[in-house]
């Protein structure tokens, strides 16, 4: 029972300080609490899982604004953070606001198990003990009785009291070695983001291993028959690959802004992701340096150089042979003689319905050795569609340097598709499902199919998805530094909170999508008010992530940005949901 009680107590810390930060943008005049070296040096060396806030007092402040800002004052019914935390608690006298909280499991069967210690920041401990618990003499001289029944053993260090289900998690204490058992792992390259950092949450050891196979099993179920590759198979594979994760650290930072969680992964000597590590080149040119600026609906740019270059695409090609995924030998040339890529998708004056999605789309491949051989796997992938597949029956063409009315030659491509003649049909393939992938395919590239230019430059080959020379021209001059993407102050804002030189990086605009998303709804009677309506002028939703060496070990470092917009919207969008019987948001 104690051990219930104890492990819905933990549950609830996480998820009211989780919900807190969320929620939450910094102040800049909140005052800090304990510094992150001190808070720190309460978890002990041996924590397997610990979590740390150095500053509840900024919570409060940080919720406020946001409120504010996101223009949902119906969030202020859950109150301020820190009473939604001590009411979870029941622990209101003689705790101190503006102290730092940490919360860590000594084991790994404690971590799965929800136990652990809870060191509360106070005001004066002796308050906080008699006046939110009852002395329980009887089972020692360090244990009280919580209001539901619970048993409880204390212990007061510098201002926080110890609270464990376990005498010896609180007798057994021990000061930590503060960041420096941080640093000596991830390397001092990350001090200035844990100095940032609104909350730290570690996972050490064997912890996890567990973790991971505690998140897969309580994964939700798939129709695996449904499916071309079972999910457990799936994850088999990439555990082969990408496994050995024996370190992980998550800082979370909130800001006026948005909401920043940086991640940090180590994994052992000799993994596969260290061993692709020591062949890391770092290019020093942001991935989305070839795409051209304005507004978009996703950006993505891939370096494979920093995952380890031809290794790493040579993993990826292996993981796909073993999952059976149906990968043409031109697409495996093209993968080979890549060094990168980047792909933009922007809105089209012509519409979905004229121009379909890729309208204004472009994607440019970087040649490992030149752009020929990128060149000669895209005219194969395209000659490849040739014929039948299935219930649909494709045409495609490729022809080189055809000169343009509008000056200049470029490459120029088509695919059309249509359902094939019975007689010519696969055996066992329905036209129904034919029908659904040609209306995915045109809201994609238009009625008219898939017709685009493919043109060189240097090393690099540009590809649009329609024959617009001003999108060839666009992308063309942002592949020699015109105009790029990259030089945007809002990219560079919001890449200032993800991992320098970033391997891959990709942005979503939630706003342009969800228009989007409205757009191809509204073919479905009625299906597009179940979209809601955001603003387009929201910033994007952003994640990178890079591979790094730390010492003799390889390091996985991610990022992810939310701006308080988007929090803002999604919210109000779930309000909406749960208030309509019917799902339908306005």
């Amino acid at each position: 029972m104690t051990s219930n009680r104890w492990s819905h107590s933990v549950h609830r810390v996480a998820l009211a300080c989780g919900f807190s930060l969320l929620m939450a943008t910094v102040a800049p005049g909140s005052v800090r609490g304990d510094s992150l070296d001190e808070v720190l040096e309460l978890v002990p060396d041996d924590a397997v899982a610990w979590m740390v806030s150095p500053s509840l007092s900024r919570l409060n402040a940080d919720l406020g604004d946001l409120i504010d800002r996101a223009d949902r004052p119906e969030l202020a019914v859950a109150g301020r953070p820190i009473d939604v935390l001590v009411s979870q608690f029941g622990m209101a006298v003689g705790f101190d606001e503006r102290g730092a909280l940490a919360v860590w499991s000594p084991t790994t069967e404690d971590l799965l198990e929800g136990q652990g210690v809870v060191a509360i920041p106070v005001e004066d401990a002796d308050r906080f003990l008699t006046g939110n618990f009852t002395d329980d003499p009887e089972v020692a001289e360090n244990a009280v009785r919580t209001r539901d029944g619970g048993s409880l053993f204390f212990r007061t260090v510098d201002g926080h009291v110890l609270l464990a289900p376990r005498a010896e998690l609180v007798g057994d204490w021990k000061p930590g070695a503060g960041r420096a058992r941080i640093l000596d792992v991830y390397g001092e390259g990350i001090a200035s983001d844990l100095g940032d950092a609104d909350l730290l949450l570690r996972i050490t050891g064997d912890s996890v291993e567990a973790a991971q196979r505690l998140a897969s099993q309580n994964r939700p179920g798939l129709p695996v028959g449904e499916l071309a590759v079972d999910p457990d198979r799936i994850q088999t594979a990439l555990e082969s690959r990408f496994g050995g994760a024996e370190d992980i650290l998550v800082a979370v930072n909130a800001d006026a802004l948005a909401l920043g969680v940086r991640g940090w992964t180590v994994y052992a000597e000799d993994s596969e992701t260290t061993r692709l590590s020591r062949t890391v080149v770092a290019e020093g040119k942001s991935v989305f340096a070839p795409l051209p600026a304005g507004p978009f609906y996703v950006a993505i740019g891939l370096n494979f150089d920093r995952f380890g270059g031809v290794p790493a695409v040579q993993l990826f090609q292996s993981l796909a042979t073993d999952l059976d995924f149906p990968i043409d030998a031109s697409f495996t040339s093209l993968g080979d003689s890549l060094r990168g890529l980047a792909f933009i998708a922007r809105p089209s004056k012509l519409g979905l319905a004229m121009g379909g999605m890729l309208n204004d789309a472009s994607l440019v491949l970087m040649g490992r050795n030149g752009s020929e051989a990128v060149r000669d796997s895209i005219e194969e992938i395209v000659l490849s569609m040739n014929g039948v597949s299935g219930a649909l029956e494709r045409e495609s063409t490729f022809s080189r340097t055809v000169k343009q009315r509008s000056g200049g030659v470029a490459d120029e491509f088509t695919m059309k598709a249509e359902i094939a003649p019975a007689d010519r049909r696969a055996e066992g393939s329905r036209v129904g499902d034919a029908s659904l992938q040609l209306t995915g395919e045109r809201m994609l590239y238009g009625a008219r199919g898939l017709s685009g230019f493919g043109s060189p430059y240097d090393d690099q080959y540009i590809v649009t998805f329609s024959r617009r020379p001003d999108v060839l021209g666009r992308t063309a001059s942002s592949v020699v530094g015109v105009d790029s993407l990259a030089e945007e102050p809002m990219i560079a804002s919001i890449s200032a909170w993800l991992p320098a030189d970033p391997g891959f990086m990709a942005m979503f605009d939630v706003g342009r999508l969800a228009g989007l998303a409205r757009q191809v709804a509204s073919v479905i009677p009625d299906a597009a008010n179940s979209i809601p309506k955001l603003p387009e002028t929201m910033p994007p939703i952003a994640f990178a992530t890079t591979l790094e060496q730390s010492g003799e070990k390889g390091r996985l470092d991610w990022g992810v940005v939310v701006p308080a917009e988007v929090i803002g919207a999604s919210v109000g969008a779930a309000i909406a949901e749960f208030a309509r019987p019917d799902g339908a948001v306005e």
